[in-house]
């Protein structure tokens, strides 16, 4: 399936098979977790395919990534408050994903477990750093999914050593990588 972040409407590419809609919870900024989508809707709603839509509770935690600059997300969070976000994720707003992105280094797992430890249906997604397969393994082993990004531009044989975590993944039935 082609999946399409949508973080802006120009971005949207009719043939995708599922939009997903950022909802960054970690700033005061309310553009970033719904004041955008309301914009959207005010001009696009008759032609939002919302079967197709998913949104997605972003918790970003690299403070230099453009992503939390642009939205000016607090990014100094500990574990307990990490896990927080995920539960007001799964239990307030029924997100089907939570993502943990550290866009550009390397994420800190005790996060990631804390996150992990209080969802049960929605499902943990992860991004960042990712360089290696030992890198994708170790996110793998927590996040049911992890996002390779900029590797396959850096390093494209090293990105494509990480689909090893994936189809090990697949066929237990678990964890992916996108």
């Amino acid at each position: 399936p082609l999946y399409l972040e949508v973080s802006t409407p120009d971005m949207i590419l009719p043939l995708a098979d599922q939009f997903l809609i950022p909802m960054v919870l970690n700033t005061r900024d309310t553009t970033w977790s719904h004041g955008l989508h309301v914009e959207i809707l005010r001009q696009y709603a008759p032609h939002v395919p919302f079967r197709r839509l998913s949104p997605v509770g972003y918790v970003i935690l690299n403070k230099d990534a453009k992503a939390a600059i642009k939205t000016g997300a607090e990014t100094n969070l500990e574990a307990e408050t990490v896990a927080a976000y995920a539960e007001l994720a799964e239990h307030f707003f029924h997100l089907p994903i939570f993502y943990v992105e550290y866009s550009g280094m390397f994420g800190d797992v005790t996060i990631l477990k804390a996150a992990k430890a209080v969802l049960s249906e929605t499902e943990l997604w992860y991004g960042g750093g990712i360089r290696s397969f030992t890198d994708a393994k170790k996110m793998a082993e927590v996040a049911d999914v992890i996002i390779v990004g900029n590797l396959i531009y850096e390093d494209l044989e090293e990105a494509l050593a990480t689909t090893r975590v994936s189809a090990r993944a697949s066929r237990r039935g678990d964890n992916m990588i996108k």
